[in-house]
């Protein structure tokens, strides 16, 4: 099971700029990983077993439609509130392995302004400080997410970086606003990732730089997962709507926006759990937690508990390794608006 990276969900609090001030908080919708690929099979046109949202009908019942988004979208964030305090910082760093790849392959110039779509804790913005890029903007859809991602940046010594709650399908910044945007683990949670797309693109100066990353494929060592988690129970909500876990899928929904020059890439990592609880405690530290927590108790002490017997067979020396795969497609904005 690959692991989840930011949030999504929906707010109107009071708007600031982070630094010395409060934070912006608008209506957020975007982030994360991708959780187990059972769930995402399971298909309803029913709201509050809505797998996909494009399993919905727009055109038909458009208010249903936005009501059954805006209430994932809240869900969501809540999830993401939730895990915030763990997210990232149980057992191996493995996001900021995979923001220094983003940003290394984007290529970013130094005096780029950057904006971060579903920023979490701010593992890329971090990784594009360390190579000298510091004209930051990050955007999630948490605020719990956003209020510790400051917290972790002002600990690292850093305390003019713009922090907003904010829907990634609903950008609130002018057209060409931005040198650069990346977006880390995202896509899978958007109800509607081609209007994101074209906010991206919307947002990008001509010629800006697009870097997107996706989960690629699951370690075929933990494929026990996907099936005791789905016999578990049916979870009324899905926190993945589409899995983007083909490089070509992200490329095409890019190309659509307005994006040339796509490079794609692949990158991989493995991490290792010291022990069977390290992993548990983690599978609540990212969007997997929303799925857990809709189960009846006895079923998530069920499914630890198989999971803990299946673990046997894969514990080593080192403890429990788990190989992560990203795929990051990168870009340029063609520059006209569409």
């Amino acid at each position: 099971m690959n692991p989840s990276c930011h949030s999504g969900g929906s707010e109107r609090p009071t708007k600031g700029q982070h630094g010395n001030g409060p934070i912006q908080r608008t209506i957020g919708c975007t982030t994360g990983s991708a959780d187990g690929r059972g769930w995402s099979s399971t298909r309803s046109v029913s709201c509050a077993l809505a797998a996909r949202f494009d399993d919905l009908d727009r055109d038909g019942d458009s208010r249903n439609y936005a009501g059954c988004v805006d209430n994932h979208k809240a869900w969501l964030a809540g999830v993401f509130d939730r895990a915030a305090p763990t997210y990232d910082r149980i057992g191996d760093a493995y996001h900021t392995h995979f923001a220094e790849r983003l940003i290394d392959l984007a290529a970013f110039d130094g005096d780029a302004s950057l904006l971060d779509v579903a920023c979490g804790r701010g593992a890329v913005m971090l990784a594009a400080l360390e190579r000298g890029i510091d004209r930051l903007t990050g955007i999630d859809v948490s605020p719990t997410m956003i209020e510790l991602a400051a917290a972790d940046l002002r600990a690292a010594g850093v305390t003019d970086v713009d922090l907003r709650v904010m829907d990634a399908e609903d950008l609130e910044f002018p057209d060409a606003r931005f040198d650069a945007l990346t977006a880390a683990f995202a896509l899978f949670f958007l109800p509607d990732p081609a209007r994101a797309a074209a906010e991206f693109q919307r947002v990008l100066r001509p010629g800006g730089i697009v870097a997107v990353s996706t989960w690629g494929r699951e370690d075929e060592r933990w494929s026990f997962e996907n099936g005791l988690l789905t016999s578990a129970g049916s979870p009324r909500q899905r926190t993945l709507q589409q899995p983007f876990d083909r490089a070509d899928d992200v490329a095409k929904l890019l190309h659509a926006a307005g994006f040339s020059d796509l490079q794609l890439h692949q990158e991989a990592t493995e991490i290792r759990f010291a022990s069977k609880q390290q992993w548990w405690d983690w599978h609540w530290s990212f969007s997997v937690r929303g799925l857990l927590e809709q189960l009846e108790p006895k079923a998530v002490v069920a499914y630890r508990d198989a999971c803990f017997g299946e673990m046997d067979a894969l514990e080593t020396d080192g403890g429990y390794p788990l190989e992560l795969t990203a795929l990051i497609v990168t870009g340029r904005n063609e520059g006209s608006q569409r």
